[in-house]
């Protein structure tokens, strides 16, 4: 008896039944509609509140709570209309069944919000909600983040139209589920940021925003891919489908951001590659849409990278070589059509290394010498410097070999004395003359030199020309 007589004499029950009995006493009389129902600063547990959010609903547009929730709140049945949370729930709040309006969180809830049924218009994240947020079921409208969301967003079901994040998710943004609209990004994101549903307009991550790690999508969106905002780790495009443009242009931070990973990838429109992203750790294995990269950045590869880094970022075993010379072929010719010379050298010489050390590896030494003699006389084509110097080189060894050879061989009859300069001055009109007829006084080993230098010397006159071309054309 003494415990009843306590629960009559409780505050909260106390005003709580006075208001019910307000509230039905209004309705019998007839009175004019509620234009909204408050739930007054005192503190209910759940199933009280319950009650009177149901209640409240059934004869206005909204209910609204300002005052305090003990414990969590499960909301299993239908309410007709719009829900406001002014006050604090001390546990987790839970939409197990259709709000017909919308949810507006302008207070507080400790711990989760989970909406596994059905919120007819916009949910509205204006407070602060300590735990995680999981849309598991749906929401007809927009998901609005302009408070705070203390640990992870979760979109397992589906958004009607747009995903905004204002301001802060404390820790990960997940959408596994479905966005009928854009997605939205001007906040902050603690970790990552992790799409592998679908969107069905445009990702953007703009303005103020920032990602504390890495941005991964996986799923597919139908519009533009724009990513403007700050990121703390790199970014994964790997399997992404995106229909419309993609720019990435994060802004400027003490490293570049790296673009990991590419790999199976499909691109509608070009890909834009700006300042502060880095491509010298990226997988870009199966990407089929690689002549749709504009590779326009100042920060491609890091101080130091020569290319592509083999294997990729976060990847254990190697790409085949084979593969690696096919990438970067592909990425020069892409970049060779745009115009884009200097990178183009880059991924030329990317190439021929691959193709260099694949030979090699299969045991194929007759393409093998080929190559590393090119890469040794000039660079692959790239360093004119080096056929410079195998072409001076050269013609020193020749004149120290003609008078070795030839004893007694006087140059230029016998108007110059034998001397080192008389023979240097034969050998470099030997480098330079293809047709030239061989010297009378010359030996057989002095002739064969001289043939040989007639061959050897335009070729690396030739090696040097386009080397500088190369240079000249950037």
């Amino acid at each position: 008896m003494r415990s009843c007589v306590g629960d009559r004499r409780d505050p909260a029950v106390v005003e709580a039944r006075r208001w019910m009995a307000e509230l039905i006493l209004q309705v019998r009389r007839g009175e004019q509609e509620l234009e909204s129902t408050t739930l007054n600063d005192v503190v209910y547990g759940a199933s009280t509140a319950r009650a009177l959010i149901s209640a409240a609903t059934r004869h206005s547009d909204e209910a609204e709570l300002s005052g305090e929730i003990g414990d969590s709140l499960s909301l299993t049945r239908r309410i007709s209309g719009s829900v406001k949370l002014r006050g604090r729930v001390r546990g987790s709040l839970s939409v197990r069944a259709p709000i017909m309006g919308d949810l507006f969180v302008n207070g507080e809830i400790d711990g989760d919000l989970t909406v596994s049924d059905v919120v007819i218009g916009t949910l509205y994240v204006r407070g602060k909600i300590g735990g995680s947020l999981r849309v598991a079921g749906e929401i007809g409208s927009h998901l609005s983040v302009s408070g705070e969301v203390g640990r992870n967003l979760r979109i397992d079901g589906k958004i009607g139209r747009d995903l905004l994040v204002l301001e802060k998710v404390g820790i990960d943004l997940v959408v596994d589920g479905e966005v009928g609209r854009h997605v939205s990004v001007t906040g902050e994101i603690g970790r990552h940021l992790f799409v592998a549903g679908t969107i069905s307009g445009n990702l953007g991550v703009a303005g103020e925003a920032s990602i504390g790690s890495d941005l991964m999508l996986r799923g597919r969106v139908a519009g533009d891919l724009l990513l403007y905002g700050r990121f703390g780790g790199s970014i994964d495009l790997t399997e992404i489908v995106c229909a419309g443009r993609t720019i990435l242009a994060p802004r400027e931070r003490e490293e570049p951001v790296k673009l990991a990973s590419v790999r199976s990838a499909r691109f509608g429109d070009e890909v834009f590659v700006g300042d502060n992203v880095s491509i010298a750790f990226c997988d870009f294995r199966q990407c089929s849409d690689l002549d749709r990269l504009l590779l326009v950045g100042a920060h491609l590869f890091p101080s130091g990278a020569r290319g592509l880094r083999n294997p990729p970022e976060g990847e254990q075993e190697p790409v085949s070589l084979r593969e690696m010379a096919t990438i970067n072929r592909q990425l020069r010719t892409n970049l060779e059509g745009r115009g884009n010379r200097p990178n183009a050298a880059i991924f030329y010489r990317g190439e021929m290394d691959a193709r260099r050390r694949a030979a090699h590896s299969e045991r194929q030494w007759g393409e093998w010498s080929i190559l590393a003699a090119y890469r040794a006389m000039s660079g692959y084509g790239l360093r004119a410097w080096r056929a410079v110097a195998w072409f001076v080189a050269l013609v020193v060894i020749g004149s120290w070999l003609y008078s070795t050879t030839n004893p007694g061989f006087q140059p230029y009859a016998a108007r110059n004395p034998l001397n080192f300069a008389a023979t240097l001055q034969f050998s470099l009109e030997s480098m330079l003359g293809l047709l030239r007829s061989p010297g009378d006084q010359l030996g057989v080993a002095g002739r064969w030199l001289q043939i040989a230098q007639r061959i050897v010397g335009p070729i690396f006159i030739t090696l040097a020309g386009l080397a500088i071309r190369e240079r000249v054309a950037r």
